[in-house]
């Protein structure tokens, strides 16, 4: 019996009673869905009618029967029918709605009233917000911490990002172009400070995890690039940014096709609508194949940019010196994820040199420490990642393969054998064939 409140235990939780995102995958022979005009999204309701395999029926709620919010909350009239509000909610994308359409005084309420800002109203205006950036996210979001994860804990540390700059952005909006955060005012609150850096750490965070999920070979060009920005970095090409640059150039002009293509195609699916249902859904599916172009065309802006940053930087440019170190600690971060995510799920050559992964304790300890060092050997300095898989040889040399000629890598290279006990023979082998 759980406690449900001081002095009272038990409870009941209903299990038939699920969010239309939480039943997404599952079948029921029988369906039944609750769709609130302004409450639910086109995506949402497309999961939620394709539950039901035998009946299927959605329930929704005319405007003027939803009289019964809290008080300190603006009664808006709407006189639609349930019908017609529910269509007009599904025609268009969350968040589309603006209170100052459907009101013309709300402006003024939110000037006027401290509601805006604290209590339940201030609370569903920034809860409203989040979830448009998390499910709609701005172009600009989706070129700094790439799309929205499908699941797991890149999806909430994504979705923790998209949230926090959507609150901050609400309640603070930045009239820096370009900018997605923007500095922090000379004359911010100290609320505003701690708002702006807990938007900041969060957005760093999914910036790393989704440098740290696209394939290693863009990776590892663009941080080259960034280290061959940096006058203290050695053992790059220094023209790394210019070729940088001339590719990022060609995928900005890619993607910039790709969205007239997906403009034109939308304009001609709208000149076809009233001849069926079908051209509705044409138009639907144009829409979002725009919405896709957008985004990538941001997201090869974003890349352009970054690229231009760093070639201003190694021509010497003070500011873009200070931006690339800025890039540096984020590739720094996301390059330590995937030397993590490796040492996590250890492929063959890794158990080959050092063993199986001990049950706990100090050698599991050292296990990892061992493993952490090979791996990122490998991944900085031979940038091979474990998909590369081993290199020739056995044992630690199947891991880390040959010396390398370079002097700085050959360093690397020797104090991985003398800190790891693996020369000649690792000591993980030596206890394991003693067992």
């Amino acid at each position: 019996a759980a406690e449900v409140g001081r002095g009272r235990g038990g409870g009941l939780t209903p299990a038939y009673a699920l969010t239309s995102y939480k039943a997404e995958g599952q079948t029921y022979n029988t369906g039944r869905n609750l769709a609130a005009p302004g409450a639910v999204n086109t995506e949402g309701m497309y999961v939620a009618l394709t539950r039901g395999r035998h009946d299927q029926r959605t329930y929704t709620i005319a405007p003027a029967d939803q009289t019964t919010e809290p008080s300190e909350l603006p009664i808006i009239a709407d006189t639609r029918s349930a019908l017609d509000a529910l269509a007009d909610s599904l025609s268009k994308q969350r968040g589309e709605d603006l209170a100052t359409v459907a009101d013309p005084n709300a402006q003024q309420v939110t000037v006027d009233s401290d509601l805006f800002a604290k209590g339940r109203a201030g609370e569903l205006a920034r809860t409203r917000t989040a979830a448009s950036y998390i499910f709609h996210p701005p172009a600009e979001v989706v070129a700094h911490i790439g799309e929205r994860p499908s699941a797991g804990t890149r999806r909430g540390i994504w979705d923790d990002a998209a949230a926090k700059l959507a609150g901050y952005q609400h309640q603070w909006p930045s009239s820096e172009a370009g900018e997605i955060l923007g500095p922090i005012p000379s004359t911010a609150t100290p609320a505003q400070r701690e708002a702006h850096l807990a938007a900041s750490d969060a957005l760093s965070t999914a910036r790393a995890e989704h440098l740290a999920s696209i394939p290693f070979a863009e990776f590892v060009q663009r941080f080259e690039a960034v280290l061959a920005s940096i006058p203290t970095a050695d053992g790059f090409d220094p023209t790394a940014s210019d070729t940088l640059v001339a590719q990022s150039t060609a995928r900005v002009g890619e993607a910039g096709a790709a969205l007239d293509t997906a403009r034109s195609d939308r304009t001609q699916a709208e000149g076809l609508l009233g001849r069926g249902r079908r051209n509705m859904n044409a138009v639907e599916a144009a829409r979002r194949t725009e919405l896709t172009a957008e985004r990538a065309l941001a997201t090869a802006n974003a890349g352009l940019s970054e690229a231009q940053t760093l070639a201003s930087s190694a021509e010497g440019s003070a500011p873009a010196r200070a931006h690339t170190q800025g890039l540096r600690t984020s590739y720094d971060d996301a390059m330590n994820r995937r030397i993590e995510r490796a040492v996590r799920r250890p492929a063959d050559y890794l158990t080959d040199a050092l063993g199986a992964r001990p049950v706990g304790g100090v050698e599991r300890a050292k296990w990892n420490s061992d493993a952490r060092a090979i791996e990122s050997f490998r991944h900085r300095h031979l940038r091979l990642e474990p998909s590369d898989g081993p290199q020739p040889g056995a044992g630690l040399l199947r891991a880390i393969g040959p010396m390398p000629r370079s002097s700085r890598s050959a360093v690397a290279w020797q104090q991985i054998r003398t800190d790891s006990d693996l020369a000649p023979e690792s000591r993980h082998q030596v206890m394991r064939r003693g067992r």
